[in-house]
């Protein structure tokens, strides 16, 4: 089973976020890999999605209703087939919260990677006011999770066309 676990800082906006997307077009793709998040910091631990996110996931058909913020664990890191950063200045903290590099480096990731033109990965729209930057971020992932999701399909060999183990790769990418 491939598992991705999003990693950003409170684990209430953007690696939630990242969940639903990912969730819907892996189903849409057929895949059956699991989604998950958490969070760096603890601050936020046991609440739910930023109001602001869930206004801009419902427009889009989404419901975070269910989530609570989670604080990254050893454990987590180490059972995830790929850790994903949502900016690559959170990948130090991802490796101090495993306890080391050893058996995750080349498994840790960021969006950055998979957003020609934005390196800096999908910024924190937390301190916004108002909901650009929240719909901001939900451009970011519909245009990264998908090249993401290709991504990991060609490291796990899963084929873009036909089907190796029984799940494939395709369409267009776009949700929502």
């Amino acid at each position: 089973m491939v598992r991705i676990l999003y990693v950003c800082l409170g684990n209430i906006c953007r690696s939630p976020m990242a969940v639903a997307v990912s969730r819907r077009l892996a189903g849409e793709r057929g895949l059956a890999w699991e989604f998950t998040s958490a969070g760096l910091d603890r601050y936020h631990e046991g609440a739910p999605v930023d109001s602001r996110v869930r206004q801009v996931m419902e427009k889009y058909g989404y419901d975070l209703s269910g989530h609570r913020a989670r604080v990254l664990t050893p454990r987590m890191v180490k059972s995830a087939t790929y850790v994903v950063a949502m900016e690559p200045v959170l990948i130090e903290g991802i490796r101090r919260r495993a306890g080391g590099w050893r058996g995750i480096g080349k498994r840790v990731v960021h969006m950055g990677m998979f957003l020609p033109g934005h390196p800096e990965g999908v910024p924190d729209p937390y301190f916004s006011e108002g909901l650009e930057a929240f719909e901001e971020v939900y451009r970011l992932l519909e245009e990264g999770v998908p090249r993401l999701l290709d991504w990991v399909a060609e490291r796990v060999g899963v084929e873009k066309s036909g089907s190796a183990g029984g799940e494939s790769v395709g369409g267009s990418g776009s949700s929502g």
